[in-house]
């Protein structure tokens, strides 16, 4: 393991902060979206996406402005009701506009800005897959969102192909019934072998009784503020996931992971594959007296990924290092 080297941000670049989830008045926000742009940028943004509910947006031309720019995208849904007609389960996956290359060679007809998609018949995981194909073949690429207050089980989506990260932290499902957590999934999903990333989100509606802005965020290391940098490095992994902390470097040096963050009271190295894999390191209690922590690979893990928790509980998660693919190399 002595000879494993790399960077857990693939390239240099600039930090841009932004939110993949949230919801105006095009669907059941209470935002506008112009209202909702202007809120984001006032409180540092530089880019979100408006993912409306079976509904295709793209205010890039009304919109965009100087440091901060859309992402069209959209929520699409399938549902399970039950004899009282009342949602049994419920899947939710983002379409987000792929590059200028995915959008060319997409399969079937791109999305127009405002086109309702009608949501499909519940059919478990074959139905979760039919929306990810479906994405694909209209330019986008997708993400699966908030599995534990989608009251899913796993075998209803954990083997979705398609996705390129799954959500796990989720703002306002975890103000309105702390069922905005989940990384167990994300851990099933990675001792499998599927290689997903995650991310973390707003799911904003803005209503008066619930502040759901400005809790979730991924933080994107790109090039530059535009639209195929930022897509090529979410698909790429280089951003990290945030309901506070901020990591500034991680990756593994001669066998050795390492992360660099602002000041936490404990990180969490999070392994596969074997029992008891992985290792927290803590500071001083009650404190945020860490600023770097290191773990040395034992040799069994299959992938190692990283959370910086402060000492209010609010978390950094870093995406995986696939450390098989490393040693197959």
């Amino acid at each position: 393991m002595k000879n494993i080297n790399i960077n857990g941000f693939k390239r240099n670049g600039e930090w841009f902060k932004g939110n993949l989830h949230s919801h105006t008045t095009v669907s059941d926000g209470k935002l506008t979206p112009q209202e909702s742009v202007n809120l984001y940028k006032e409180n540092g943004y530089d880019f979100m996406c408006l993912s409306e509910h079976d509904i295709y947006t793209d205010f890039r031309g009304e919109l965009n402005s100087e440091g901060f720019i859309i992402l069209p995208g959209i929520e699409c849904s399938s549902v399970l009701y039950d004899d009282e007609n009342q949602r049994k389960k419920i899947h939710h996956l983002h379409g987000l506009l792929g590059t200028t290359e995915m959008q060319e060679k997409a399969k079937g007809k791109l999305f127009k800005h405002m086109e309702i998609l009608e949501p499909l018949v519940w059919e478990g995981a074959k139905t979760a897959q039919d929306i990810a194909n479906l994405m694909e073949a209209k330019g986008c690429i997708s993400t699966y969102n908030h599995p534990l207050w989608s009251r899913v089980d796993q075998e209803d989506f954990i083997d979705t192909k398609g996705i390129f990260a799954l959500e796990i932290y989720n703002h306002g499902t975890v103000l309105e019934s702390n069922t905005g957590y989940d990384t167990t999934h994300w851990d099933t999903m990675l001792r499998k072998g599927n290689k997903v990333f995650a991310f973390a989100s707003d799911d904003n509606h803005n209503e008066d009784f619930l502040p759901d802005s400005f809790g979730g965020w991924v933080m994107v290391k790109a090039e530059s503020l535009e639209h195929d940098n930022i897509i090529n490095a979410l698909i790429n992994g280089d951003y990290y996931s945030s309901s506070g902390p901020q990591i500034y470097d991680f990756g593994i040096k001669n066998g050795v992971v390492y992360v660099e963050c602002s000041p936490v009271n404990h990180v969490n190295f999070m392994s596969g594959n074997a029992i008891n894999g992985g290792f927290s390191y803590w500071g001083e209690p009650k404190e945020d007296s860490i600023t770097r922590a290191e773990f040395e690979l034992r040799g069994n893990e299959t992938y190692i990924r990283i959370e910086c928790v402060d000492k209010y509980g609010k978390i950094a998660w870093s995406n995986p290092i696939f450390i098989d693919d490393i040693k197959s190399k």
